[in-house]
């Protein structure tokens, strides 16, 4: 599933098994959006850290400005 937020964001999402999102804003975004990843907290695999939250079908987290989450 590929959604696109605003044209500055884009998550890639497999299946449920994980997801890469991509910000090209220039600020920090915080993100709020309907997924099919498990119920969990996803931790991001990049040296920017930080982790995902997603419960409900919903996916929250703060993705670094101009940076490239990977979560599995």
């Amino acid at each position: 599933m590929i959604n696109i937020y605003n044209g500055k964001i884009l998550m890639i999402e497999r299946g449920t098994k994980g997801a890469v999102i991509i910000n090209l804003n220039d600020n920090a975004v915080d993100i709020e959006s309907d997924t099919r990843l498990d119920t969990k907290v996803y931790d991001n695999h990049t040296d920017d850290g930080g982790t995902f939250e997603v419960k409900d079908g919903k996916i929250r987290g703060t993705i670094p400005a101009r940076k490239v989450v990977v979560l599995y």
